[in-house]
């Protein structure tokens, strides 16, 4: 202490005549400027006290807004902050609901569907009155589970032109090009309108709302109109439809392609697919069997029914053989054995109806599941993809295998080589093997 006492001295004293010598050179003048900025600075440091003076709480204006999260009912209580108010009571019903909340809102989950709720919350603050209660606000819980949003739909892609981003000024090079789309509906049913040519297509939706389809007959060049239509097959009240115009090249593949009808075929022919097999479900090697019949009447003469398999992206993998329609046939059969080296899953089954100038498209759903080549009991199965990948494993191995005998086999074969090559009779006397005799050098 005595060091810092010291010290501090010293600097006190070298700056208080550093002080006068600085003024003393520069003059009174220095003096006088100086103190009075010093009187002005403390002049002008004011000390400001704010104080807020508080009044009773104020009368909080409740709004209830009944909402569902994740399938549940809940009713949303919300007020004004109020700086005077420290803490709000909510009544329901007449009845303590919750006390002491320091937020001005409220969450109530115990609720009911279809139940009306009666709420009542009441502001307290540290000033007169002290208390003060909001008006009565009326809510009912909403039954969620059967209320469904809006119905949606998207056409995501066309051919390789991303169209949920720009739908202006499309054109496409390809005729055949590949539509996929999602909704928010899940197996909704799907209706697709294009124009020139006029085809109509009746699809269903993945579990996920995705759906792809791929056009039976290349379209004409031109402008051309593509409608999507999403339905819910529980409600039909409950659709959602987008639409936009694109256009595809003249790639001298057909003529200008103006919109043509097609004499003698009513614009309302429909007809339905249907799957034959128990379930929709066969194995590989099954013979599958399938279905087209009219809704009404006939087919139109010369129409021509061309089925095919596709896989879930819409990709054609199976050609059944074509039909020619005559026009007292309201029904016709295909069938198809499914090859061996089917892949298991699920597919569609496609039949586009050529009718002129018009395509109608219409489809149906199948599983495809592994052969069944052994029956272990028990239900186990060893189905014939099985067989052919452990047989395949079973050729691999022995290859392998028999690759590295015949590199061992190679190489005991050189070093046997190399030993009769390098072994003389000198060599062979000299390891004792052979006396030393006539003609055997030391």
């Amino acid at each position: 202490m005595r060091y810092v006492a010291r010290l501090h001295f010293w600097v006190m004293f070298f700056a208080f005549f550093g002080y006068l010598a600085l003024g003393f050179t520069l003059g009174p003048k220095f003096f006088a400027k100086d103190i009075l900025q010093k009187i002005h600075a403390l002049a002008d440091d004011t000390i400001v006290i704010t104080a807020t003076v508080l009044g009773g709480p104020a009368m909080p204006g409740v709004t209830a807004t009944p909402v569902c999260v994740s399938g549940a009912p809940r009713i949303n209580l919300d007020w004004a902050d109020n700086a005077a108010t420290t803490a709000w009571d909510v009544e329901r019903d007449s009845l303590p609901l919750t006390t002491g909340l320091t937020t001005s809102a409220y969450i109530d989950t115990a609720v009911v569907a279809n139940t009306a709720y009666s709420y009542v919350v009441t502001a307290y603050g540290p000033m007169s009155p002290g208390s003060v209660v909001s008006s009565t606000v009326v809510a009912t819980a909403l039954d969620c589970p059967n209320i469904l949003p809006s119905a949606t739909v998207t056409i995501e892609t066309l051919g390789d032109a991303n169209v949920s981003i720009n739908r202006t000024g499309i054109t496409l090079e390809r005729r055949r090009p590949k539509v996929t789309g999602t909704t928010n509906i899940a197996n909704a049913i799907i209706e697709i309108v294009v124009t020139n040519p006029s085809i109509h297509a009746l699809l269903t939706a993945n579990a996920n709302g995705y759906f792809s389809w791929v056009p039976s007959v290349r379209l004409n060049s031109g402008n051309h109109i593509l409608s999507v239509t999403a339905t819910d097959p529980s409600d039909s009240s409950r659709s959602a439809l987008d639409t936009f115009v694109f256009r595809t090249k003249n790639d001298g593949g057909g003529g200008a392609g103006n919109e043509e009808e097609t004499p003698g075929i009513p614009s309302t022919f429909d007809f339905s697919v249907r799957v034959n097999n128990a379930g929709g479900l066969l194995y590989q090697g099954d013979r599958l069997s399938v279905t087209a019949r009219t809704k009404e009447g006939a087919f139109p003469a010369e129409s021509i029914l061309e089925p095919s398999l596709l896989n879930v992206a819409g990709e054609e993998l199976l050609r059944l053989p074509d039909m020619t329609a005559n026009p007292t046939r309201t029904e016709f059969l295909f069938e198809q054995d499914i090859p061996l080296t089917f892949d298991p899953g699920e597919y569609r089954v496609r039949v586009d109806a050529l009718l002129g100038h018009r395509v109608v498209s219409r489809e149906a759903s199948l599983s495809v599941r592994a052969w069944p080549l052994v029956d272990l009991g028990g239900g186990r199965i060893i189905t014939y993809p099985e067989i052919v990948s452990l047989v395949g494993w079973i050729f691999y191995i022995s290859f392998l295998l028999l690759l590295l005998f015949l590199l061992l086999f190679v190489r005991e074969y050189w070093f046997y080589l190399h030993s009769i090559r390098h072994i003389t009779e000198r060599h062979l006397a000299r390891l004792g093997f052979l006396g030393l005799g006539k003609g055997v050098k030391k």
